[in-house]
């Protein structure tokens, strides 16, 4: 799938996997909770990419769940496929990923679940 550029245009009720790369989003497709978080960065062709961060810049990845309602985004979880420390993602990864959301997801609240 294409990088994350913000919700469906329908904005109803839904809910996705993402993974972040760096300055970059990707997202399973709206309503599919059943792929695991590394075959969507395998999917994107950033599995790689994905694994070497992971160890030389923990901060630069993170994955979970987004939830979408109307005109807001809830951002939450982990991803268990991707073992990334949760100590990372819970700290300075997901501020990193909160603000990815917020920048790609105009007209919109983003909301950190924790």
């Amino acid at each position: 799938m294409p990088p994350y550029s913000g919700p469906s245009k329908e904005r109803g009720m839904y809910s996705a996997k993402f993974i972040r790369v760096g300055d970059r989003l990707f997202t399973g497709a709206p309503g599919d909770m059943d792929t695991n978080h590394s075959d969507i960065a395998k999917d994107d062709g950033v599995f790689t990419e994905m694994q070497t961060l992971k160890q030389a810049s923990p901060v630069e990845v993170d994955g979970g769940m987004y939830f979408v309602s109307k005109d807001k985004v809830t951002v939450g979880g982990s991803s268990w496929t991707l073992r990334i420390p949760v100590e990372v993602v819970a700290d300075e990864a997901r501020n990193k990923t909160i603000t990815l959301f917020r920048q790609q997801s105009p007209g919109c609240e983003i909301v950190d679940s924790k």
